[in-house]
This record gives C-alpha cells, structure tokens and sequence, in this order.
C-alpha cells in the first residue's frame, strides 16, 4: 500500500541514469536467466519520487539500482531503508567517489549517514575501468577497516601497465591548429577511418564534445555528410534521453553525438568508432570513452583530435597510454613531451603515425 517501505538486501549505485536504466535491466536479465524470484527497481532523477516508488506499493524489492540523489530522496521519504542491505556496488567507483564529480557527499551520506549496515557487517563492491593511484585512500571511508581484496584482471590489465586493455582499438590522434581545424577534418577523417556510404561503414559510433552547445552544429555537421545522428547530454529531459537511447540501440543512428553522461558504462551494440571531437581533462576520461568500442572481442577504432593551446597537459599521459596500447605515438606528441629528446619510435598494431597518427 501507499505506506509500504522497500527493503532491499543489495544496492547497486550509479553516477548517471541511463547507467542506473541499463543496471537494472542487466541485474533482471540475469534475474531471470537464475530463475530466482528476485524483484529489482531502479530510481533515478528526472522523473517524480512518487511515480518511482510505486512498485514499492505492490511488493518488496529485493535490488535496487539507483543514482545516489534518488536514492538519498527514497530514504529520507521514507520509501527505502537500508537495514538489511548487506551488498553495496559502487559501479564507476572512481567517479563516484570523485570530489571534483560531486557525487561522493551523497555516497557518503548514504554509505554513513543514514541506517546501511556498518561496513564491517556488509559487502562493499567497487568497479571501474580506471582507479587513480591517488584515490584508493578515499575507498577506505566504504570499505572495511582492514578489506579483503579481490583483483579482476580484464585483457592486458596489470599493476605496472595500468589501463592496457585497448590494445584491440586502433587509436588515431589528429592535430589541428584551432577549433576551425577539426571542422575543416571531421568530414574526410570519418570517410577514411569508417568509411563513405552507409553501405560502406561497419557498425555505429559515438562522437564526444566536452560543450554541450557543440552538439548541434556537430549533428548538422554529420547529416551534410549523410550520417544519421542523435544527441545524448545532460540538458535533455530523462523522456528524451531515454528515447534517443532506445533509437540508438535499435539502429535508428548511426552515430551518437555525446556529452560525458554517455562516457562510462553504458553498453552498445557494434560500436566501431569513437570519436573525441574534444579531448576530456585526463587521461582516465579518455579510457572510458574509447572503452565504448572494441567490445565483446570486436575490434574498434578510436579518431581524437589535439589542439596544442587546450590539451597540452594531456600530451604526457596520452603518449603514455599509447605506448601502453602499443599504438605508434605521433611524432610532434613526442616532441611536446620532450622537446629536446629524440624521437622514441613505439611499436604499432595502428594505422600509423602522422598528424593523424602517421607522422605527416
């Protein structure tokens, strides 16, 4: 009824919603595949408490897959308690638990501050792709005073080689001089890495704008050169994001012009290319979304474009990581990072190494 209170023994948070949609959806596949009896809900922003928490009213739900703001609002309704939670996933851990995101108060404010289990009476599961040396103190506030550890290697994942699971996408970086530079490229540069028709391109993409306002004139862009597009980004209602989600999947676009909400986690089908119309920040970003292709064994490829003047303080970690990946690393990236050294030659499995990656 109207006063019931949901108490679910696991929780799984995420940092945005269409990863909460798609963690729902998952966690019931799987549900169901185990032929348990399990109910699993997911709460997130953009649409009412109450038209959320209405299966709450019809029976218990036993997982809930939630942002944490939605979350933290269910609890102090008094719709959730977390009593008998005795699992909690942090999924894109490193985020989650980024003060510079803005989401760890509210973790915490979850994780201590409301009725969870102490940490020494429950199972704390953190998961990201990425886990910056200088963040793992800040997991200890989850975790137990002492933690047991468990490591999942994922491909060529190691201690030393940090983030060398992409070795399977071809990563192509591009120089330009300004903003006027990548307009002028972006047409040839998706004719020659994917291809010219429709018929001749292999799969779907993902192209990434740090500024929201670039989305439009990038979907312009693409349509002049006949590519089906959408937006995705955090300016849209939940209504219109979940639907540009559902025509992506289905094949409606072919590319989905993306802010960072589109970055980490989110499961594609058959994405082929990831394009980085903007570099992100750090290098961790950059992972994540070139992480949107070569899934499930495929191979991808990955175009991004630098501009001296905005990411020059990504040119050190970004050589690193294509060394890592043994991608061949630009000869003017390595003469930003050591101007004065020679030029050390990488081994490659890429297309090359010139503005475009081939030296030229």
């Amino acid at each position: 009824g109207p006063m019931a209170q949901a108490s679910p023994v696991a929780l799984m948070l995420s940092p945005t919603r269409e990863l909460a949609i798609q963690t729902a959806k998952n966690t019931s596949d799987l549900v169901q595949f185990a032929g348990s009896t399990m109910s699993v809900l997911s709460m997130y922003g953009g649409e009412t408490l109450s038209t959320q928490v209405k299966p709450i009213e019809r029976q218990n739900q036993d997982i809930i897959c939630a942002t944490p703001g939605r979350l933290l609002d269910a609890i102090d309704s008094g719709k959730v308690s977390l009593m008998f939670s005795g699992v909690i996933v942090l999924d894109e851990a490193d985020q989650m638990l980024d003060l510079a995101v803005g989401l760890e108060g509210t973790v915490t404010q979850i994780t201590d501050g409301r009725d969870l289990p102490r940490n020494d009476g429950r199972q704390t599961l953190l998961f990201s792709a990425t886990m910056p040396d200088y963040q793992t103190k800040q997991f200890h506030a989850v975790l137990k005073k002492r933690p047991s550890r468990a490591k999942l290697r994922v491909g060529h994942y190691t201690e030393d080689e940090k983030g060398g699971s992409c070795r399977h996408i071809t990563q192509t970086i591009v120089k330009v001089r300004d903003m006027d530079g990548r307009w002028e490229r972006l047409g040839r540069d998706l004719m020659e890495i994917w291809g010219s028709t429709t018929q001749r391109r292999e799969g779907k993409g993902i192209m990434f704008t740090n500024r929201i306002a670039l989305a439009q004139p990038l979907e312009s862009a693409l349509r002049r050169c006949g590519i089906t597009c959408g937006q995705l980004h955090g300016k849209q209602t939940q209504d219109i994001r979940e639907d540009i989600v559902k025509r992506f999947r289905r094949g409606e676009y072919e590319m989905l012009i993306a802010s960072n909400v589109a970055s980490r986690g989110l499961d594609f089908p058959d994405i082929r290319i990831v394009v980085q119309f903007e570099l992100p920040k750090t290098v961790e970003i950059y992972t994540h979304r070139i992480g949107r292709t070569g899934r499930n064994g495929q191979t991808g490829a990955a175009l991004a474009y630098y501009w001296d003047a905005g990411d020059k303080r990504l040119a050190k970690p970004l050589a690193d990581f294509l060394r890592l990946n043994e991608q061949a690393v630009p000869g003017w990236l390595d003469d930003i990072v050591d101007p004065r050294g020679p030029r050390r030659r990488s081994r490659s499995r890429s297309r090359g190494c010139d503005g475009r990656g081939r030296g030229r």
